[in-house]
């Protein structure tokens, strides 16, 4: 039987973290883009159709992950779309935790390990909503 490929779209401002995050998680299997905005708007997240949506808070010393995290629980397309939060700023972790466990977010501080993305990639994708069945 055929198994769907899982598309997971990273976005993060370092190009060290995206190459990173890219090699982990296609050497586990998953289709991957990596970009490094995050000025992106909900439809057009929702137009690249991800499975599991890999985010930094910080781009620029900006929340603008926080911002992107906003107008995706607003739109119906992407109301529901698994969020993994990765940041290397604890403290701002911290201070947004409440708005992440509300938006159902799991959190990946940086650095990490190939093997905790793809474990934490992995957690987040069982939480999401199944397929709808043809």
């Amino acid at each position: 039987m055929f198994e769907p490929l899982v598309h997971i779209l990273v976005l993060d401002d370092d190009r060290a973290t995206r190459d990173i995050a890219r090699r982990a998680l296609t050497a586990a299997g998953y289709a991957v883009a990596a970009l490094a905005c995050a000025d992106l708007t909900a439809a057009e997240v929702a137009f690249l159709t991800p499975d599991l949506l890999v985010l930094d808070l910080l781009f620029e010393r900006r929340p603008e992950g926080l911002a992107l995290l906003e107008r995706l629980r607003l739109h119906p397309a992407t109301l529901a779309l698994p969020v993994l939060v990765i940041t290397a700023c604890p403290q701002e972790a911290a201070a947004a935790a409440d708005r992440l466990a509300a938006f159902g977010c799991d959190v990946l501080l940086k650095p990490f390990r190939p093997l905790e993305l793809r474990a934490a990639a992995a957690t987040a994708l069982s939480r999401r909503a199944p397929a709808a069945v043809a």
